[in-house]
């Protein structure tokens, strides 16, 4: 079992006609490795699952490019977590899902988006009635470095 921190960027970009939105996020994240759950494997036959749990937080900000124009800004909750299967040493597979609950918000996400929320609300209420997104994703993880064994691995 491990804990580490990630950090991240994530780009949004929202069009609809005339109107643009594009959201930029900057996020940090505790990570914790369930290595331990999963049989330990041998040098010849390694560990080929993994799960990581992950949760922090996230700062965004949204310019709008149409008529009313502006900007907005996010505060944002980050809580997922992510499953791996292990091709090789150097290479693994990844099923994520992560929930973002957005607080703060002015305006609405994206320009057809519903913004019962937005301007009217009071700042309290803006905290405790976040915007939650499920952000389910794919992808591939490339380790490098010179140690036989990832740190997701042990």
């Amino acid at each position: 079992r491990t804990l580490g921190l990630r950090s991240s960027y994530i780009h949004h970009h929202f069009t609809r006609s005339s109107e643009k939105l594009r959201i930029h996020t900057y996020a940090i994240e505790g990570v914790y490795s369930f290595s331990g759950l999963f049989p330990e494997g041998r040098i010849s036959r390694p560990r080929k699952w993994n799960v990581l749990a992950h949760a922090g937080g996230a700062y965004s900000f949204g310019v709008y490019t149409n008529s009313s124009g502006g900007r907005d800004r996010i505060i944002t909750g980050l809580l997922g977590s992510t499953l791996q299967y292990r091709l090789s040493p150097s290479l693994a597979l990844t099923f994520d899902l992560t929930a973002q609950f957005n607080s703060f918000q002015d305006k609405p996400l994206a320009p057809n988006a519903d913004a019962a929320f937005a301007t009217g609300s009071s700042l309290i209420g803006r905290l405790f009635e976040p915007t939650v997104f499920l952000y389910p994703s794919v992808g591939a993880q490339f380790y490098f470095g010179k140690r036989r064994q990832h740190v997701d691995w042990r």
